[in-house]
């Protein structure tokens, strides 16, 4: 399929520090350890993460669901207020992964986790919440939760 152009991606500056201080594997092996134990949990909960910083460990993120068979979706929360495509859906395939657009109205799976790097005033998982809507709010994780302080 094709997929629609995208804008340049913008990396806030404020996560460019904590990452640079721990280093960005370090940063995101993070994301193996903290979703490690909630997917274990919920092993057949759908599992999104949040564009664009979590890009530094998309590594990790396929590890923990399309290498087991799972799709993994990707989140514009930018988009939330706009009609049409508002990330991807990566799928695992026999050979590749299968990327197609996720639009607006895709069904939201009241047992979705929800990944980001780091919560800092709580505003998009704000969006997320209101973005899942009658679903109920999924359950919302990020790698480092107050980022008021260092990262250890």
């Amino acid at each position: 399929g094709h997929l629609a152009a995208q804008d340049i991606p913008l990396v806030e500056g404020q996560k460019l520090a904590p990452i640079d201080s721990i280093g960005a594997e370090s940063w995101a092996q993070r994301f193996t350890d903290v979703l490690t134990p909630v997917l274990e949990e919920k092993p057949e909960a759908a599992l999104y993460t949040v564009a664009y910083s979590t890009y530094v460990g998309l590594d990790k993120l396929a590890a923990l669901s399309l290498r087991k068979g799972h799709a993994l979706g990707i989140l514009h929360p930018s988009q939330f207020d706009q009609e049409g495509q508002i990330g991807f859906m990566l799928e695992p395939g026999s050979a590749d992964t299968i990327v197609k657009p996720l639009a607006h109205d895709f069904e939201r799976p009241a047992d979705a986790v929800v990944f980001d790097d780091a919560l800092y005033s709580g505003n998009v998982r704000s969006q997320v919440d209101r973005f899942w809507g009658q679903a109920g709010p999924p359950q919302f994780v990020a790698a480092f939760v107050d980022m008021s302080r260092k990262p250890n």
